[in-house]
């Protein structure tokens, strides 16, 4: 099953299969088996937090935003699949790519922002989804910027997209939001995008259902869900975001490195990226991960070193069966306790992803690559950085 990766730029990720250690089995003593895993460039000891700079700021701060976003699969449980999204700071492509055009060009240059999205698509099978539903949460400079953003002609403005027809339409329950329709006469089918302020805030999505009527609802039900959790979620100013925490619990110090800055979230957004999140859900509440990690990998914390293990062996059990093609990679040798699969993505696909799940202490590390080799390098570098978790 997939939970998700980096931090600033969100994309699902695995944990994985399994070892080539035979459980069961003895293992050499600890030190001299580390002393010989192969890590490639990675690091062995966990890396140093930098003070935030502001970009970073914006993104922790994107973080706390994020846990006000209801769980999609709350607005239908259908919506089961493929959650991600992204969180940080200003920047309209990033909006752009996660949630639409039409919302990006609207709200324009923001101050920070988290999406998140799911559909009825399983991993691992051919076809195409049905139901789709992408969020976001857009914190604008002030009240008024944000009523400018949901009144902007630039969120209704029509022929953005070739062989479409726009409509605008009524959400039920939401006389201020401001939604449209799109038929995509090619393929035959219809989505609905809303915007609508709340306080500083523009939240809004895209929906993609078999009918206009049930696109508008999933709409309707999330912008009703996150006006109520913004009345009492409490923002840091703007001017304060340098005094939020880089990595207050140590966790982002055990991720490995990234061109992206690290940061930490709870189980509640984390719960939102996974890619399958009733998976994810029962797999949470059952080994009480409550913090993660986000860096060139994902590290999850649980009650403690037997639930770490659990978690990691539910990877496995997910990933055998959701993708069965696939197989244990032995290019080199992993560390103990690693859980590695390799698979295509689908049936029939000639590319293949390397997941590994790694649990020492009440820590477990994810790791996804298309290579094969750099992703069990990473697996046991992440294996020596757990062992320095205080």
């Amino acid at each position: 099953m997939r939970f998700c990766s980096t931090a600033i730029a969100v994309s699902a990720l695995v944990l994985v299969g399994c070892s080539t250690t035979v459980r069961g089995t003895p293992v050499a003593d600890e030190a001299a088996v580390a002393a010989q895993l192969d890590v490639g460039s990675y690091p062995k000891k966990p890396r140093t937090i930098a003070t935030p700079n502001d970009s970073t700021a914006r993104a922790l701060e994107a973080s706390r935003l994020a846990d006000t976003v209801p769980l999609l699969r709350e607005i239908d449980p259908a919506l089961r699949y493929g959650g991600g999204g992204y969180l940080g700071d200003r920047g309209a492509l990033k909006l752009s790519l996660s949630v639409s055009s039409s919302l990006s060009d609207a709200v324009g240059d923001f101050e920070l922002g988290a999406t998140f999205s799911a559909n009825d698509h399983k991993p691992g099978t051919t076809g195409n989804r049905t139901r789709e539903l992408t969020v976001a949460v857009v914190r604008m400079a002030s009240r008024e910027a944000a009523a400018k953003a949901v009144a902007s002609p630039e969120f209704l403005k029509p022929g953005r997209y070739p062989d479409t027809e726009e409509r605008p339409v009524s959400l039920p329950d939401r006389p201020s939001a401001v939604a449209f329709s799109t038929e995509w006469k090619t393929l035959k089918n219809w989505s609905v995008e809303a915007i609508m302020q709340v306080g500083e805030y523009v939240v809004g999505g895209f929906a993609a259902a078999p009918t206009v009527a049930e696109s508008a609802k999933y709409l309707s039900d999330f912008l009703g869900r996150q006006q109520k959790n913004l009345e009492t979620f409490a923002s840091t100013p703007l001017d304060r975001l340098g005094t939020l925490k880089a990595d207050p619990e140590g966790i982002v110090r055990l991720t490995l490195p990234s061109t992206a800055a690290g940061v930490w979230a709870t189980s509640v957004s984390a719960l939102g990226r996974s890619t399958d999140i009733e998976f994810a859900q029962r797999a949470f509440t059952e080994t009480g991960v409550d913090l993660v990690g986000y860096g060139g990998n994902s590290v999850y914390r649980t009650r403690d070193a037997a639930a770490a293990r659990v978690l990691a062996d539910k990877e496995d059990e997910w990933n055998r069966s959701t993708y069965p093609a696939g197989s244990v990679p032995t290019t080199i040798t992993v560390a103990p306790g690693a859980r590695c699969w390799t698979h295509p993505e689908f049936e029939g696909s000639k590319d293949t992803t390397t997941q590994c799940a790694v649990a020492r202490g009440r820590y477990v590390a994810f790791i996804t690559d298309g290579q094969t080799t750099k992703a069990l390098q990473a697996a046991n570098a992440s294996y020596l950085v757990l062992g320095e978790a205080d």
